[in-house]
């Protein structure tokens, strides 16, 4: 499996550690360049937005939780594709996430497959069936 440059890079924010170990190991061992933050006041401080690729988001963060974060980044200019994870049961989460243009939503736990599909479709065609 080939790596992606420096600008194809996933963003995962989330605020339980072993949840960002574990989707960016997955991802990592598929090729692809990820960077991990822990709330969305540390992405948006970090000022990456130029080289994200794709966006793996928690909704439920402490602080700014993941829809606002969503917003934030559009409001800036940010359009990216938004892969929205929860582990909340409630299905007006799933509604709110469509209705955000969220490129999927996974609950928690999902599957590798579950993740990786919309990951490559956000990286682009020539990435298409490499999960």
């Amino acid at each position: 499996m080939q790596s992606f440059a420096a600008d194809r890079v996933v963003v995962v924010v989330d605020d339980q550690a072993c949840v960002r170990r574990a989707i960016s190991s997955l991802l990592r061992s598929s090729g692809i360049h990820v960077l991990v933050y822990a709330s969305a006041e540390e992405l948006l401080s970090a000022g990456e937005a130029s080289e994200m690729a794709c966006l793996i988001i928690d909704v439920e963060l402490s602080g700014m939780d993941g829809f606002e974060l969503h917003q934030q980044l559009i409001s800036r200019g940010d359009r990216l594709p938004t892969i929205f994870i929860s582990a909340a049961i409630d299905p007006a989460i799933g509604l709110r996430a469509g209705r955000a243009g969220a490129l999927a939503f996974l609950k928690k736990p999902f599957s590798e497959h579950s993740l990786l599909a919309p990951v490559w479709r956000a990286l682009g065609p020539r990435h298409v069936g490499e999960a």
